[in-house]
């Protein structure tokens, strides 16, 4: 996953870049996913990618003998055939210029395709290629299957969205370096949590946000967790300053998803604003919590600006970083 999805026109086809085992699994089970994918390429869905070292690869493996019995030659030749009549040809970048990213340096071509080609989805089944796909931030990539759920109909969010899981959207974070950004997030709604089933004393609340914002949050919690319930968040912050950033909460969706367009305008999104309060860090700069300083500011319908923010040499806030200090000692 990248740092920042691809935001792209509205009225322009994605540009996937396929790898060859999608191709020969295509051939191979073709009632499979991958299949329905390469299907809705040759279709005119997508704009797909290609440049000759791609196709000279399928044709080496469609060659092979162990096919024989599940495709004959004619029919992976067929395959190119429609690759060249409806895909866009990107050409080949010189092998010493091809980025360095992969295990596999055969596989390299490919993430040159999909830069050359202002590619929007990589799509592999082959583990080194999505590993390499996850370390380069500037690139989106899914397995076939992942992939074919660009297909399903959801028009109500927008229809290029990748359903994924929890596990790649932590991928995803962990890779942009925004990991104790989204674990302050997450403690917050467990003290929250915590706090409506009385696992928690209210008391708590103050070691989740910003020093000095904890009687407001208590004054107002029960709207404050009502905003937070079942909500799912995005896995980009909005970079308002080096120290504010802004998490959309929007209505839980009941899956993961990758958002390859701008979606529809989703309604009763909310923004959890966060800060990063070097106040709270000790000399050697650790936080006590191990989350590099990030707490929760405040939640509404949009996020704060900088200029509302009190400053770490706020008198209400040396006094509560104090009191937070000695509750930790």
């Amino acid at each position: 996953m990248t740092e920042e999805l691809q935001q792209i026109a509205a009225h322009r086809k994605l540009r996937l870049v396929v790898d060859t085992n999608l191709f020969i699994s295509s051939l191979l089970s073709p009632r499979g996913s991958e299949r329905a994918l390469i299907e809705a390429c040759f279709a005119g869905k997508f704009e797909l990618l290609y440049c000759e070292h791609l196709l000279q690869e399928i044709e080496d493996v469609i060659s092979r003998a162990k096919f024989r019995k599940r495709f004959t030659v004619e029919e992976g030749l067929s395959l190119i055939d429609a690759i060249i009549l409806v895909g866009t040809e990107v050409p080949d970048r010189a092998e010493q210029k091809l980025p360095r990213i992969c295990d596999d340096p055969d596989d390299n071509f490919l993430f040159a395709l999909y830069e050359d080609g202002n590619g929007d989805l990589l799509v592999s089944g082959d583990k080194k290629v999505l590993k390499a796909a996850a370390s380069a931030l500037w690139i989106t990539s899914a397995d076939g299957k992942m992939a074919a759920t660009l297909l399903e109909d959801r028009k109500a969010w927008g229809s290029e969205l990748l359903r994924g899981d929890s596990e790649s959207g932590w991928e995803a974070i962990e890779a942009a370096g925004n990991r104790a950004i989204f674990n302050a997030a997450n403690f917050l709604f467990e003290v929250v949590e915590g706090i409506k089933s009385k696992k928690f004393d209210r008391e708590l609340l103050a070691q989740a946000v910003v020093p000095g914002t904890a009687t407001a949050w208590l004054e107002d919690f029960e709207s404050a967790q009502s905003l937070l319930m079942n909500r799912a968040f995005g896995t980009h912050p909005i970079i308002i300053s080096p120290e504010i950033v802004a998490i959309k909460l929007i209505p839980d969706l009941g899956d993961s998803y990758v958002a390859l367009r701008p979606t529809a305008p989703i309604e009763n999104t909310v923004f959890l604003t966060l800060e990063r309060c070097p106040d709270l860090l000790d000399n050697k700069g650790n936080d006590a919590l191990g989350l590099d300083g990030w707490r929760a500011h405040s939640i509404g319908p949009r996020f704060l600006q900088p200029n509302e923010v009190r400053p770490p040499t706020d008198a209400v806030r040396k006094k509560a970083v104090q009191s937070l200090r000695g509750s930790q000692n």
